[in-house]
């Protein structure tokens, strides 16, 4: 998958923010919430990925959408992960 093409579909479908993510091998991120809607796609590499009691297992191309504070959590796979984490909205800056 072509990344600027892939970030591209992602804004005019109204991803304001795509953060590109490259993981090493089984890199994992506990339970989290987004505010808004939230997509993954995974570009190169495997995701396991957990929400609403089922684990999917994302692979190249892959994309699964995530309703706004829907409790979710992933793990990358043996070789590492290469993804796009997009929000509807931009997050929050810090006040400090």
């Amino acid at each position: 998958m072509d990344l600027k093409q892939a970030i591209q579909k992602l804004k005019t479908e109204g991803f304001a923010r795509v953060d590109v993510r490259e993981d090493p091998p089984k890199k994992f991120y506990g339970e989290h919430t987004h505010d808004s809607k939230a997509a993954y796609v995974v570009l190169e590499g495997e995701l396991a990925f957990t929400m609403e009691g089922k684990t999917y297992t994302l692979k190249e191309d892959h994309r699964i959408d995530v309703k706004p504070n829907t409790i979710h959590f992933l793990k990358t796979g043996s070789k590492g992960c290469w993804y796009l984490v997009c929000q509807v909205a931009p997050a929050a800056e810090d006040p400090a």
